[in-house]
């Protein structure tokens, strides 16, 4: 009896098909320098402000020159703190807030009406903190509204005033409406997204935080230092490293303008000479 001839077995699963293979990174997503990819890259230097150039170095050199100058004679010769150091960087919120809303409203440019609206809400939210924190401490010291409003007002004038504050606080502001006002020329040029705090007001936000608080206990188990640990010296060591942070946040910037326009440099070059080699041997 002739065996019947099994007929062969066909695999259930169909084999995986392989997808087209991928040509390659997409474009900008190389790395430019550590982990920061050319793409991070071009959007930070967006977000600085745009392609440096030596005038607008100068201009930062300056701005930086008329906020830390009177914040160094402060410290001299008013005897400011590590709380006052502060001040300036208030400032300088206070004057972006103030000025993103006068912007929006003389320009309307596009991509700036959600930070004006922003803007407003937490200048509105500020004063009506401020007008609680009045009332509750009115209720404290059975007083009314307007004669604790005007004692607190005087204290916060002696506390600015009586260490000679009040230039940095107010040159803090004229300087951030000023910069803020070439950001939002910037978005009128390249369009949207705005960004208003820079990287040098991120790093220099975050030392002075990181003097107040641990500076000082560093400083209390330091028994030669002089003044203690709330002396003067803090407040010149916090002083010397925001500046440096200042001065590093704008060579990183000019470091990446530098790479990336040597990276744009190279590319003609790669695609010319990618274009006159032969794709196929017969076309020799």
């Amino acid at each position: 009896m002739a065996r019947r001839k099994q007929s062969p077995k066909h695999a259930l699963v169909a084999p995986k098909s392989e997808g087209p293979k991928s040509a390659g990174p997409k474009p900008g997503g190389e790395l430019l320098v550590n982990n920061l990819s050319v793409v991070d890259a071009r959007h930070l230097l967006r977000s600085e402000g745009g392609e440096l150039t030596p005038l607008s170095v100068a201009w930062r050199l300056v701005s930086l020159a008329v906020v830390q100058v009177p914040v160094a004679w402060a410290i001299a010769t008013g005897g400011a703190t590590l709380w006052h150091l502060l001040l300036p960087m208030f400032g300088q919120y206070f004057g972006c807030l103030l000025a993103i809303p006068l912007a929006y409203a003389w320009w309307k440019p596009a991509g700036l009406k959600k930070d004006a609206v922003g803007s407003v809400r937490l200048l509105i939210g500020f004063a009506v903190a401020a007008a609680v924190a009045t009332y509750l401490r009115s209720q404290q010291n059975h007083l009314s509204w307007g004669s604790q409003a005007e004692l607190d007002a005087r204290a916060a004038l002696d506390w600015v005033v009586g260490y000679k504050m009040h230039w940095p606080l107010l040159a803090a502001v004229v300087m951030s409406m000023l910069d803020t006002h070439q950001r939002v020329l910037h978005l009128i040029e390249h369009g949207p997204p705005y960004v208003g705090v820079s990287l040098g007001c991120a790093m220099r936000f975050l030392i002075v935080l990181l003097g107040v608080f641990l500076l000082p206990l560093v400083a209390a188990y330091w028994d030669k230092a002089p003044g203690g640990a709330w002396g003067v010296n803090a407040p010149w060591i916090v002083w010397g490293v925001v500046v440096l942070a200042e001065l590093l946040a704008l060579a990183m910037v000019w470091d990446l303008q530098r790479r990336l326009g040597r990276l744009d440099a190279a590319a003609p070059v790669k695609t010319a000479s990618a274009e006159l080699e032969p794709s196929h041997p017969l076309d020799l």
